[in-house]
């Protein structure tokens, strides 16, 4: 569904809001999540290329072509009808670098000799996670696909503590198998400081991944404020609630091809 309510335009998947856009600024993301994905940046300055493996309202592909307009943008959509609502009702305009493929992003990975400097997850949503996608065997095709020092990121809906992290727990267990790093950033509400909010309330959770070692809070906001941008208005914040903890995982399963209950990992509704 496409819901207006005046000021801002919503992308929904059944009782999932995926997108939002203000209607008036069409590089104006409407939930915080969004303004996370420019943490890749941060982490890798130098970068030239980036792949969503997910469309929804292609929020973050139109602000990666407006906001860093020498990058090659790849969107890869399951749903032929996603991309098309992306660019009727959400201003995405594909064009000669910001290639759309539109099938599974683990078949197009895998058929694919392209490499990128950021890779991104955003193809999990609440009702379901595609299992496929959580893998340790997933895990290494994004490796294999990341230029050398690229970063991958991952947007879960999870909590950080309790019965309705498990989702996020694992999956940061099945990251750390492939990857030597993995920093994580609770995204939190309005009502929320950094370092001080509900840890189990469910939410997006971003994890950055990569090869190097895990940059300090310190250094993280440094490099997010040289990306200070106004059409970003959450991005410091969601730097400052950077998780420096360990995540707890010997209670959640490491996901594999022959086994990831991620249905039985997913919050309660």
């Amino acid at each position: 569904m496409v819901v207006d309510d005046g000021t801002w335009r919503t992308l929904r998947f059944n009782r999932s809001p995926q997108s939002s856009m203000l209607k008036k600024d069409i590089y104006r993301g409407g939930y915080r999540y969004t303004d996370g994905f420019h943490l890749g940046p941060a982490y890798f300055p130098e970068t030239k290329s980036a792949l969503f493996i997910g469309c929804g309202a292609a929020t973050v592909p139109k602000q990666f072509r407006k906001f860093y307009p020498q990058m090659q943008v790849d969107v890869v959509e399951i749903d032929p009808v996603v991309v098309e609502v992306a660019k009727k009702y959400f201003g995405f305009q594909p064009d000669g670098k910001t290639r759309v493929e539109v099938q599974d992003g683990r078949v197009f990975l895998a058929a694919s000799k392209r490499t990128y400097d950021l890779i991104y997850m955003d193809a999990y949503y609440a009702d379901a996670v595609p299992f496929h996608l959580t893998t340790v065997e997933f895990m290494r095709v994004i490796k294999s696909h990341l230029s050398p020092n690229g970063v991958a990121v991952f947007n879960i809906i999870s909590a950080m503590e309790g019965s309705d992290s498990k989702l996020a727990r694992s999956e940061y267990r099945t990251i750390r198998k492939v990857f030597p790093s993995c920093s994580v950033f609770p995204i939190i509400d309005g009502d929320e400081k950094p370092q001080q909010y509900s840890k189990s309330r469910v939410r997006n959770v971003i994890m950055v991944a990569t090869d190097r070692p895990a940059l300090g809070p310190q250094e993280i906001a440094q490099r997010v404020a040289r990306l200070k941008n106004a059409r970003l208005p959450y991005l410091e914040t969601i730097a400052a609630s950077y998780h420096a903890a360990e995540l707890p995982t010997r209670d959640v399963p490491e996901l594999t091809d022959d086994f990831a209950p991620v249905d039985n990992l997913l919050p309660l509704p």
